[in-house]
């Protein structure tokens, strides 16, 4: 995904916590522990049942059919930043580009 230098064109998301919806996650991603029911994105699309069709999906527009709500804000302190996991064969600078954000657990 790209856009002019400078605009946020979309966000990778590699895992949620949810706050809502348990029973029916649970159920799409049955028998999986709770730590383990959208902890990647091939569980967090089959946990919130995310296939092609929402491909191009304004995550913003609360009249979608899939939105990201606005929630509490996290201070600066709680959220760790650093590069993506996994990326060995890549080469610098992209290897160490902090593109990974995570809230810690309080």
């Amino acid at each position: 995904v790209t856009e002019r230098d400078g605009f946020p064109a979309a966000v990778l998301l590699r895992g949620v916590k949810p706050v809502e919806g348990h029973e029916t996650i649970r159920r799409r991603r049955a028998g999986r522990p709770e730590s383990e029911l959208t902890d990647g994105p091939a569980k967090l699309c089959q946990a919130f049942a995310i296939d092609r069709s929402f491909d191009g999906l304004d995550l913003c527009h609360p009249q979608s059919a899939l939105f990201i709500e606005r929630d509490v804000a996290i201070p600066e302190h709680s959220v760790t930043i650093g590069p993506r996991v996994g990326l060995n064969q890549v080469s610098e600078p992209w290897k160490s580009m902090p593109w990974r954000f995570r809230v810690n657990p309080h």
